[in-house]
């Protein structure tokens, strides 16, 4: 019987053809090579002496009783009788519980790789100047007209549900309040309609641009109303004079329509709404099936430039760049150090989707982004 010290400090027994060969501690469970020849119990005593220094009582004893073992185990080796059943090593959980966390581990960082990968091939075509491939996460199989997603062109913010359709209304400046109504078949109506005052929608005061209204297919009247005492109107330039002679001297609301810039609407007048007066603009509106319209209203004074509109800071739209340049080159609109017009244009439409241009002769070129697409709608007024 071979009988030697392992790792941990306990002792290992093994027989004597097992020299050589490698078995496992049954306290600790590591591995160990067994000794070509046992130990003698003297040299284990010796051995403790030699790293501590000290005589221990207790030590002499047990390895009395290791010398004891053997003696035993030599006589049952000699009569044929077997050997006691080696002890299975310790329970560790600790050990199980390391193990886990390792193939945790493991796992999360293959999910994450997989996710990403996408994502990586995609900036390294974009770096590449290439044309990226979408590929979709495999667990994700996205019905048609599902829920909402970022559009390459167009609106960039909010997404719209393109399952819905409707009215998307801004204004300049923001927080004008909005009013609808829908034109029935044939119904003739006027563009400054009082009706339309009575079918806010569905409170002037809690509907604020910039907004999304949900609308069925059909045709619409869409108002945009400011107080006539707005503190950004206030500001324009000439702005003051008009409202005196509107609501002083009893002129006629068309001095505003005259004072603003052209912006699509089909009329700009002035009502009395809750005991406030309000400056009004009155778009003509067709709305599609599962298509949003833009609506954008501009109480901007003729007297200014482009760039000197009062624009927000965010960036509402993403330009379909291409279309966008070959249709501004198209109408003529310049871009040289002196005259950089296309690039207010571009900045205005990135900002509230909308912008104008006054040609030499006078005519006013009305630019607006299209929502689904970042392209742009066109409209020539000569006032």
């Amino acid at each position: 019987m071979i009988e030697f010290k392992g790792e941990c400090g306990h002792t290992i027994r093994a027989r004597d053809e097992d020299a050589g060969k490698v078995v496992r501690c049954s306290y600790c469970g590591r591995e160990a090579v067994v000794a070509e020849k046992a130990a003698d119990d003297l040299d284990m005593l010796f051995d403790e002496v030699e790293k501590t220094g000290q005589y221990d009582a207790h030590a002499t004893k047990v390895s009395h009783k290791v010398h004891r073992a053997h003696e035993r185990a030599d006589r049952r080796g000699k009569t044929g009788r077997p050997s006691p059943k080696p002890q299975a090593p310790a329970f560790d959980p600790f050990a199980i519980a390391l193990k886990m966390t390792y193939a945790a581990v493991i796992i999360i960082v293959i999910v994450v790789l997989l996710y990403q990968i996408p994502k990586l091939v995609d900036l390294y075509h974009r770096l590449a100047g290439g044309t990226p491939t979408a590929t979709p996460p495999p667990s994700a199989v996205t019905p048609q007209h599902s829920t909402p997603v970022a559009a390459a062109f167009g609106l960039l913010t909010p997404q719209l549900d393109r399952r819905q359709s409707g009215v998307y209304v801004t204004s300049i400046p923001a927080g004008a309040s909005i009013y609808t109504m829908e034109v029935k078949e044939g119904q003739r109506i006027r563009y400054d309609e009082p009706a339309i005052l009575d079918h806010p929608n569905p409170d002037p005061y809690d509907n604020k641009t910039n907004r999304a209204i949900k609308m069925t297919k059909g045709k619409y009247l869409v108002a945009v109303a400011l107080p006539i005492d707005n503190v950004e109107l206030m500001r324009l330039p000439g702005y003051p004079d008009v409202r005196r002679k509107i609501e002083y001297e009893g002129g006629d609301a068309r001095l505003l329509a005259d004072y603003f810039v052209p912006d699509g609407s089909e009329q700009t007048w002035v009502a009395k709404v809750r005991d406030q007066t309000q400056v009004i603009r009155t778009y003509d509106v067709d709305v599609y099936s599962e298509t949003w319209t833009p609506v954008t209203a501009l109480f901007h004074s003729k007297a200014l430039s482009l760039e000197e509109m009062n624009l927000p800071l965010q960036t509402t739209y993403k330009l379909d760049a291409t279309a966008v340049d070959s249709e501004l080159n198209f109408w003529k609109v310049p871009q040289t150090r002196e005259k950089p017009d296309q690039q207010y244009i571009k900045s205005a439409l990135e900002k509230v989707g909308k912008a104008f241009y006054r040609e030499p002769s006078g005519a006013y070129l009305i630019f607006e982004v299209r929502i689904e697409n970042g392209t742009l709608k066109v409209t020539r007024r000569t006032s």
